[in-house]
């Protein structure tokens, strides 16, 4: 449903070639995405959803052993338009690093 809605198209099979790059992607690099999910009823982002969706909070790669930084996760979710978050709030000039 997601990859319909973010790559809505007049081409039908837009959607499920997009799924699978995404998931070729995915497995050609060992990569294991943890998502949040936000459900519509109990939880919220600064504003009630109308229905429920999953965010993109990280993004482990098992062939370097480490995990995304976020400009790494920014740019793998936007690259397939995955939800993530748009802003992000740091304590310190360390913790961007």
């Amino acid at each position: 449903q997601h990859f319909a809605r973010a790559w809505n198209t007049d081409f039908p099979d837009t959607a499920q070639q997009k799924f699978k790059e995404c998931s070729d992607y995915i497995d050609k690099h060992r990569l294991t995405l943890s998502f949040e999910v936000v459900p519509s009823i109990l939880g919220h982002h600064g504003d009630l959803p109308k229905r429920d969706y999953m965010i993109l909070i990280a993004v482990a790669d098992r062939k370097r052993e480490k995990f995304y930084s976020t400009a790494e996760l920014t740019h793998f979710a936007q690259q397939f338009r995955l939800p993530h978050n748009d802003a992000w709030l740091f304590h310190t000039t360390d913790g961007v690093r």
